[in-house]
């Protein structure tokens, strides 16, 4: 992907985008997203999807468990966070 690009780097962003929502809800329904469902989940070629998510990694957005046997099986999820204690009064 050229980096150059204005609209590529759009692009990129809004798949980004779509990729921490697909799995935030499937992590919230309990269902495992691996590196080998990305490509389905944001309907682009398993090369762009993988891509999207090693920046989502280095950015530290998501997590990617390795499968040391099967690198597709590899499970990509969110970081657990700690609860949101802003309004707290305590």
């Amino acid at each position: 992907m050229d980096t150059n690009d204005p609209a590529s780097n759009d692009r990129e962003q809004a798949l980004a985008a779509l990729l921490v929502d697909s799995v935030r809800l499937r992590q919230a329904r309990g269902v495992v997203t691996t590196l080998r469902d990305l490509h389905s989940l944001l309907d682009v070629t398993q090369p762009l999807a993988l891509q999207v998510a090693y920046r989502l990694k280095m950015d530290s957005v998501v997590t990617i468990d390795t499968d040391e046997i099967d690198a597709f099986a590899s499970v990509i999820s969110l970081p657990q966070r700690a609860p949101d204690r802003s309004n707290d009064d305590g």
